[in-house]
């Protein structure tokens, strides 16, 4: 509710007061009326009480002074009206009152009819007109109002001065500029707006704010400045809190910046707005809050800051009550610390940027908007915009709306919360430059992508590790010019269905209402002469119009470590420069269809519906090397002898050219995970002549080599005295070499009983004591210790050694780099509950590395 009704307000008790004490009719009454001057009238002077008879009219080119102490007293519907010049000279001791004649507070009962108090709407104020001049110092304007008159008003272009005046208990507003926008010469310090029925200052042209200086407002309709023309015509004009009544302005005008004006608004002020207006700029705004202090535009209705400036009890703001703020073409912005609230009429977002406008945000808030928090308004121009810091919460559509991917670079450090989106939406790809863009320029982690984002020839666009890229409905990845991946590992970039919950969080919002399904987008295609350099990349749910998760059709394609699951097609290879350690996964049609390009090496695929690897043109000679076609609705399909090299998957070619086929062992394919367990067959089973596996092992075969040096467990525990099970666990990696410590360590063992390490060089895990034997004979057992008592529960005793030590030591020289190492730890239990006297942890296997 925007109500500008007024509360009761009760009348001040000290005039009250000042009728009781009034006895009889003051001295030295004048009457006065009509035109008035120093020269025709003379000044009205100090220390006399005067009563109008008509209207007071200072004429053009006439000066009239009203000397400390004077009182004039008007009479109904009576004004001061001037064209010319007023010159009232009152001072901090003696001040001059203009009021009603029935006011017996000052001069006591000037007109006879005993004790009385000016009534509000009485007379009419003080009135300026175009050209006149005047200074009011220490002056009291009561009870004006009559026909909606201001006790002082300024009508056209005066030039007035007020200086710790009081325009109090009028029935209109306390002053009034008229909605004149050339109002702006006036000045207005240290003056108190008291008890008026109406704004405490109305018709304020923005341009006149700044002639406000430490003035205060009490008990009016509302206590701020309102203003109603909001053009900006000087070419820099400043707002500070020192301007306001309080610290809050109220604009009931659309604020206007044009080109070639500045506007800037200080620390602290908060500006509330009416319905569907917006602060526009063609020129430069600044918006300089602080941390403590920041620079607030919200909605009139808006509480939260400055109070109840309504006055019409608790509200807040309603979103889409206000626009908000838009930058036009050639525009600047700097906004520090600001906080726009409930904007969004007419489709606008928090801040909306058109054209080429140059902006910085920095360490801004906005929310409860009925639209987007930022919008780009679909402008290919606005790449060079930043926002720093910035939070975007409970806007009703996406926190960053109408993005292009040139201007992502742009944000940092920013956050969403409870948005319709919480995140960019991307619609325009707009590259007029090459583009970086980092996980730090991210909504959480995400970017939205409704349109399709092409890189044209001439163009690099570089995707940092971490990056996320969910896709609505038919749009692609098109690559004409340069596409870098650099994801990793543990951050990989992923590409997938907007539906997609299970990156980044329901991005859509719609719970469960939508899934993600192969082929509702279309994937990333590099055409003919485009470079590709694709590392840890995940392609899911890509297919429309039969298009794969990655096609290349360049010689110049590299693609390592990419994986392309749940689409139509995982690779479809017309020509390719690199495809090593790429993974297809449950696709519905084929996993690698190659047919140009080579060679195909360490790929990995499992579950697709039709071949997992696919000769698609029968003139292809490139060859397939260290792979895995495993669980697919065929494996290998139309490859001829010498094309598929240490290989496993295609019965007809094992035996040969070092191919298998065997069960590779992956650790759970049906949830995904494709890597390989110990005792696999395709570890050590790739082409000895390719590089080595990192772990310096010959090659496995397949999309993932297994770390021989980070240690595995197997086997299991015994049940000791204690009825805990004891564990073993590693710390640091074996090495031939590294002055790094290699630690195992047995845990929830018996406290201080002794312990021994058992290691072989072969697996076992044979019933013994109770329990089980993980390492086979011969085995060799280490000098034995007693446990370790770390206090605490039962289980306490933990048994450790330095196994690098023993490496290199020297004592056992079969302990070299290369081996492969089964150990286990023993300890002595003598209330073993299975009768041996002992107990036994897990097993461990490792490769001892250079």
């Amino acid at each position: 509710m925007h109500s500008l009704t007024r509360s009761p307000v009760s009348r001040r008790a000290r005039l009250a007061l000042g009728v009781l004490l009034v006895a009889g009719p003051a001295a030295a009454q004048v009457p006065i009326g009509g035109t008035v001057s120093d020269a025709t009238t003379g000044p009205l002077l100090a220390g006399t009480v005067y009563h109008t008879t008509s209207t007071l009219q200072v004429a053009a080119g006439t000066t009239l002074t009203i000397q400390p102490g004077a009182i004039v007293k008007f009479g109904f519907a009576h004004q001061l009206s001037v064209s010319g010049t007023l010159d009232v000279q009152g001072t901090s001791s003696t001040g001059v009152v203009l009021t009603s004649v029935d006011d017996d507070s000052a001069g006591g009962d000037t007109n006879g009819d005993g004790p009385s108090s000016g009534v509000p709407g009485h007379w009419r104020g003080v009135r300026f007109f175009a050209g006149s001049s005047g200074t009011l110092d220490h002056t009291t304007v009561a009870y004006s109002g009559q026909t909606g008159f201001a006790g002082v008003r300024l009508d056209g272009t005066p030039s007035v001065a007020l200086t710790s005046c009081v325009l109090r208990d009028g029935s209109a507003a306390g002053l009034d500029l008229a909605s004149i926008g050339a109002n702006a010469g006036s000045t207005f310090t240290a003056c108190q707006l008291l008890d008026n029925g109406g704004e405490a200052v109305d018709g304020v042209p923005i341009e006149a704010v700044p002639g406000f200086s430490g003035c205060t407002a009490s008990g009016n309709l509302r206590d701020t400045l309102v203003v109603t023309v909001g053009a900006v015509s000087s070419p820099a004009l400043a707002i500070t809190v020192d301007n306001l009544l309080g610290d809050t302005l109220v604009l009931e005008s659309t604020c206007n910046v044009p080109l070639g004006s500045v506007l800037t608004i200080g620390p602290g002020v908060v500006t509330k707005w009416g319905a569907a207006l917006q602060l526009t700029v063609l020129g430069g705004l600044v918006l300089a809050g602080t941390p403590a202090e920041p620079v607030v535009l919200t909605d009139v209705a808006d509480d939260s800051y400055g109070g109840d400036t309504n006055k019409d009890g608790a509200t807040s703001g309603t979103p889409g009550w206000w626009r908000g703020l838009r930058f036009f073409g050639g525009s600047t912005g700097d906004v520090d610390h600001a906080v726009v609230r409930y904007s969004g009429q007419a489709g606008f977002a928090g801040i909306r940027l058109d054209g080429t406008s140059t902006v910085a945000v920095a360490d801004t808030e906005v929310r409860d908007g009925s639209s987007a928090g930022v919008e780009f308004a679909g402008s290919t121009g606005n790449n060079g915009a930043t926002f720093d810091g910035c939070s975007f919460v409970d806007n009703a559509a996406e926190a960053v709306n109408g993005l292009t991917l040139g201007a992502v670079p742009g944000f940092t450090d920013n956050t969403a919360a409870g948005n319709g989106l919480d995140t960019m939406r991307i619609t325009t790809t707009g590259l007029t430059a090459d583009v970086t863009i980092a996980q730090a320029n991210l909504l959480n982690d995400l970017l939205f992508v409704d349109t399709t984002l092409s890189i044209p020839g001439g163009r690099a666009v570089t995707l940092g590790a971490g990056v996320q890229l969910k896709f609505d409905a038919a749009q692609q990845v098109a690559v004409s010019g340069t596409l870098v991946v650099q994801g990793t590992e543990v951050a990989p970039v992923v590409f997938t269905d907007v539906r997609d919950d299970s990156v980044a969080g329901d991005t859509n919002q719609d719970g469960s209402a939508s899934v993600p399904a192969a082929g509702w987008w279309r994937g990333l295609r590099f055409f003919s002469g485009s470079t590709a350099d694709v590392r840890w990349a995940v392609v899911r749910y890509s297919g429309q119009t039969g298009f794969a998760a990655y096609r290349s059709e360049s010689s110049f394609a590299e693609l390592r470590n990419c994986v392309g699951e749940l689409g139509s097609t995982g690779f479809d290879l017309l020509n390719f420069a690199v495809a090593d350690r790429c993974v297809a996964r449950a696709n519905s049609g084929v996993g690698f269809g190659v047919s140009g390009g080579g060679p195909l090496t360490h790929a990995t695929a499992h579950g697709n519906g039709a071949a997992g690897i696919r000769r698609s043109s029968t003139t292809h000679a490139g060859e397939v090397l260290n792979s895995i076609a495993w669980g697919n609705g065929n494996n290998f399909e139309a490859w001829p002898a010498g094309q598929v090299r240490y290989s496993n998957g295609d019965p007809l070619l094992a035996g040969v050219d070092g191919n298998i086929d065997a069960d590779p062992l992956f650790t759970d394919a049906a949830n995904g995970l494709l890597t390989l367990t110990v005792g696999s067959p395709c570890i050590d089973a790739g082409d000895p002549a390719s590089p080595q596996d990192p772990d310096q092992t010959v090659a496995d075969m397949g999309a993932y080599f297994l770390d021989q040096c980070v240690p595995v467990t197997y086997c299991t525990g015994k049940t000791n005295s204690l009825g805990c099970v004891p564990f073993l666990i590693t710390l640091g990696a074996a090495s031939a070499s590294s002055s790094d410590a290699f630690r195992i360590e047995g845990h929830d063992h018996v406290p201080g009983e002794s312990g021994l390490l058992l290691y072989s060089f072969k697996k076992a895990n044979l019933s013994f004591h109770g329990g089980k034997l993980c390492v086979k004979a011969p085995f060799t057992r280490t000098p034995a210790k007693a446990s370790k008592n770390t206090g605490g529960s039962p289980c306490t005793g933990v048994l450790g050694r330095n196994f690098n030590n023993t490496i290199q030591g020297g004592n056992d020289p079969a302990l070299t780099a290369g081996k492969r190492v089964f150990v286990q730890w023993r300890q002595r239990d003598p209330a073993d509950p299975a009768g041996f006297g002992d107990n036994l942890t897990n097993g461990a296997t490792f490769l001892i590395c250079p």
